[in-house]
């Protein structure tokens, strides 16, 4: 008899220990739910911003090449304001950050989701390096562009009006009277070819990056609901 109370109590605390892991790893779940789907709408935006960048470096590129590039030069200082972007997304790993430090991925049992997890984690390290090397690129047309344009023409005063991913408190004032600093063609010819690079780099490997990530996201919001019956 001492033997059977021993053996149900060690069941009963089993089956207590039991529950509450499976409490445990649904409130995990929950919450990669919500960090996901803010992921997707983050994502949505960056796309969205991309298209825009790459039809913005079309047109810088295409009057730095033309013939008539000398003849408005504050027009290209109002490109050269909006050329630049911050790229890099802020994605939500807070709760894949828990599961991992915590060991708490071992209350996963499902291994297509674990999988995904480790897929999406991975993912959004390769998009921040994708990210990284582009900024490098605009860094290296920066050190050009300062042999090119004055910024004493570019004034920033505090302002509603703004470029994408600029601060919303300041607007740009381009001087009527603004020059470029080069009167060789070559020099923005150079500066354009950097410029197509970046824009063929955001159309091409950042703008697939986040597609991808965006349909890893909708993929794991998908499985953690069939598996974990949440909403």
């Amino acid at each position: 008899m001492l033997f059977l109370a021993v053996f149900c109590g060690f069941l009963a605390e089993y089956q207590l220990e039991h529950q509450i892991e499976k409490d445990r790893v649904k409130e995990y779940m929950k919450s990669m739910i919500s960090d996901l789907s803010a992921d997707t709408l983050i994502i949505n935006n960056y796309l969205a911003e991309a298209r825009e960048t790459v039809l913005i470096h079309e047109s810088f590129e295409d009057d730095l090449y033309s013939d008539s590039v000398f003849d408005n030069p504050p027009a290209l200082y109002e490109q050269y304001w909006s050329y630049f972007r911050l790229l890099t997304p802020l994605l939500n790993d807070q709760t894949i950050t828990q599961l991992r430090n915590a060991g708490n991925l071992r209350l996963i049992k499902n291994k297509n989701i674990t999988d995904k997890l480790s897929e999406y984690w991975n993912g959004i390290n390769a998009l921040k390096k994708i990210a990284e090397r582009v900024e490098q690129r605009y860094d290296v047309s920066a050190a050009m562009a300062a042999g090119i344009f004055n910024r004493k023409f570019m004034k920033i005063q505090p302002g509603k009006d703004t470029v994408a991913f600029r601060d919303s408190s300041t607007k740009i004032i381009i001087l009527p009277d603004a020059i470029l600093m080069t009167k060789d063609k070559n020099d923005l010819v150079t500066f354009a070819n950097i410029v197509d690079r970046i824009k063929v780099s955001i159309a091409g490997a950042y703008s697939i990056s986040l597609r991808r990530q965006h349909k890893l996201a909708v993929d794991l919001i998908t499985l953690i609901k069939e598996k974990y019956h949440v909403k």
